[in-house]
């Protein structure tokens, strides 16, 4: 019976969810993603590459990407069970991931954060440890995924260069080069990325804007997005260890960038948007750690981006022409003390501090202008978090665990003061030696981004006004898993999640005049209940599978929206298949197949997707080389056109989708013994 229930997981299965995203794309002012995230992906290969220790599941990423031709950490974690990417942003279990780097949390944003793992070399990294829910030692919560890089203790030199074209439209380009360099207790890392190219989006728009004396206004609109972006990238780690335990750990990670943008828009509405910036940051961490379990940090911030926009519309004969130049620059400091005991009979005691410090001066302003609603400001906002957490764990057997912990924590800004509890519990169970139950209880807290809590106000065009929320504030997020994993291969989660008030930015058509206004609002809560079974399975030695099914029920409650409220709730389902074909032994072929049924964010309803990538990869002998030709989403249906029609707010959107065809070449230098020689030797920006 138990063979012929394996027999049937392993021929096929196609699945559930309703989780998407939507991402407005503007050059000239702060649209967010409408985000949904989604959730897993199980692991490829019979060969088991998963173990659990304690309230973490880890996977030994070099064997999981044998023969992938994955390049980089970015697209190794994609790998992952539970992993998928939707609009350019990583989710685990069906809920936005925290990655950090040897259990070092950054400070960095989610973008630049994903900058610097699409530069990193996969070739660089040892394991991922995947958290459903991170105790509170790990100083993030909610779901994380802790990457762990390699550290030589042998005297060498490793190296990779890597370059890469893609075509989506217009092209882009990235050059990189990486060096590791080891020799006795010093261990030095450094790496140069440069991404830059063309990108180019269109958006047709119908809206039927309704004011208050029931007029009703069409507006259709055509507007063509073009961007040029250069941006550099470098990481300096260094590493010392003065003993077994003792180590002083220092990393660098800058970032420098230019964008140039342009949007015309013909129709109803006809405007010339133009804008220029350039982000810069700086972000140095220094970390010490003890063999007596102390561990102690500080990590400083430094971001600095400059924009100017030049607006010249006409919609439906009124006129507005400004030029803004905006500025956000952001201070910001982290230092953290922790200790962590190992006592008798299978116990562990863990407690710390965090403080964390930042300081926003932001300011725009606008010239060329008679508009009276374009008001400057200049603004600057301290906020500080202050954490203080302990836990404990206990192995009753080797085949049962517990770890709890609770976090008390303060977050204060001018217009929000706030202590908030955070309990994490995981609590693990082996029956038998191929079977594993996990329970989880997590907690986490989201913050807005900087320029979201600003009074600004930007225009994308002289129809459409991006405006910030100064009361906006985090929203907390309680989540409870329940996980088994059958063989160290297949997959089964049921987990309930429930987020009191959630933001997101959307869209809402001002009654009073003719503008539609983009703002991000806190509402009641979110919630999610969700099924998720994945399983991989083989054909012979030359085709390796994994089929992952969601099915998912979604939530959303705002009593106050504007002059609105509304109570939203859908089922849906997504289903993902990955399939490695071994061509001949160093050629392979990768296909990723990737359904989704329709689902609604606010007051959006998001229509079904799918997508079709397929990757070639040749490796020489000894991974000395990887060459990869792909094309993603091939038939050009993985884009998402979202539609409003709910209590007179009614706008309907066309994006364009093109397909992406590109190669990928990285050169690899490993275990090169250097000669001895007696003389000398980058969550919240804008």
């Amino acid at each position: 019976m138990g063979n012929h229930l394996f027999r049937l997981l392993e021929v096929n299965l196609f699945s559930f969810i309703c989780c998407s995203a939507y991402a407005q794309v503007s050059d000239n002012a702060s649209v967010d993603s409408l985000l949904q995230t989604l959730p897993e992906v199980m692991v490829r290969g019979e060969r088991p590459v998963v173990k659990a220790e304690g309230a973490k599941l880890v996977y030994d990423l070099p064997r999981m990407l044998e023969g992938t031709g994955v390049s980089n950490a970015y697209d190794a974690l994609k790998e992952l069970p539970s992993v998928v990417e939707m609009q350019e942003s990583l989710a685990l279990g069906g809920q936005p991931v925290t990655v950090i780097i040897d259990e070092k949390v950054q400070t960095l944003t989610k973008e630049q954060l994903y900058g610097l793992l699409k530069a990193m070399p996969a070739s660089r990294l040892a394991k991922a440890e995947v958290l459903y829910n991170a105790p509170a030692r790990y100083q993030v919560r909610g779901t994380v995924i802790n990457i762990v890089l390699k550290h030589s203790d042998l005297e060498s030199l490793q190296g990779e260069a890597y370059g890469s074209y893609a075509q989506r439209h217009d092209a882009m380009w990235e050059e990189r080069a990486s060096l590791v360099w080891s020799k006795g207790k010093l261990t030095t890392d450094l790496l140069y990325d440069h991404l830059h190219g063309k990108s180019y989006t269109t958006n047709m728009t119908e809206a039927r804007h309704t004011l208050h004396d029931g007029t009703v206004t069409p507006i259709e609109t055509d507007r063509v997005f073009k961007n040029r972006s250069h941006a550099h990238n470098m990481r300096l780690g260094l590493d010392y260890d003065f003993a077994p335990k003792h180590r002083l750990r220092t990393v660098y990670y800058g970032l420098y960038k230019t964008i140039h943008g342009s949007a015309s828009t013909t129709g109803d509405e006809i405007t010339h948007n133009n804008s220029d910036s350039q982000p810069w940051l700086h972000d140095i961490r220094l970390d010490y750690r003890t063999p007596f379990g102390m561990k102690a940090g500080v990590e400083y911030t430094y971001y600095n981006t400059d924009k100017r926009q030049v607006l010249d519309s006409r919609l439906l004969e009124t006129p507005l022409s400004f030029t803004s130049d905006s500025r956000q620059h952001i201070n910001k400091w982290k230092a953290f003390v922790s200790e962590e005991h190992e006592l008798k009979n299978g116990w562990s005691l863990n407690y710390g501090f965090i403080y964390t410090h930042s300081r926003d001066h932001s300011c725009q302003r606008y010239d060329n202008t008679d508009e009276q609603s374009l008001l400057p400001f200049d603004s600057r906002r301290d906020e500080q978090t202050q954490n203080i957490y302990a836990g404990f764990s206990k192995s009753f057997s080797p085949r049962l665990s517990l770890e709890v912990s609770l976090a008390a924590e303060r977050f204060k800004n001018p217009e929000y003061d706030r202590w908030d509890w955070y309990p994490d519990l995981a609590l693990v169970y082996r029956p038998a030696d191929m079977h594993l139950f996990q329970l989880t209880f997590g907690s986490d807290k989201t913050y807005p981004q900087y320029w979201e809590t600003q009074r600004s106000a930007s225009y994308i065009s002289g129809y459409e006004q991006v405006v910030g929320n100064p009361l906006l504030h985090p929203y907390r997020t309680y989540q409870a898993r329940l996980l088994y994993l059958l063989r160290n291969k297949y997959t089964f989660t049921l987990s309930f999640s429930h987020l009191p008030d959630y933001f997101v930015q959307v869209l809402y058509q001002n009654p009073t005049e003719l503008h539609a206004i983009y703002q991000t609002l806190n509402f009641n809560y979110m919630q999610q209940a969700q099924l998720m079974m994945s399983a991989p399975f083989k054909v012979g030695r030359w085709l390796s599978n994994s089929v992952t099914f969601i099915g998912v029920h979604d939530q959303i409650r705002c009593d106050h929206f504007y002059d609105l409220s509304f109570d939203r709730s859908v089922w849906g389902m997504y289903g993902i298949l990955n399939s490695t074909t071994t061509i001949i032994d160093p050629l392979k072929l990768k296909v990723k197949l990737f359904y989704r049924t329709k689902s609604i964010q606010a007051l959006y309803d998001l229509p079904s997707s799918f997508t079709a990538d397929f990757d070639i990869t040749y490796t020489l002998p000894k991974n000395r080389a990887i060459i990869t030709a792909y094309v993603h989403d091939l038939f050009e249906t993985g884009g998402i056109s979202p539609r409003m029609d709910y209590q007179g707010q009614w706008l309907h959107n066309s994006y364009s989708c093109y397909r992406e065809i590109g190669v990928k070449i990285s050169v690899r230098f490993n275990n090169y013994k250097e000669r001895r020689r007696e003389a000398v030797d980058t969550s919240r920006f804008k």
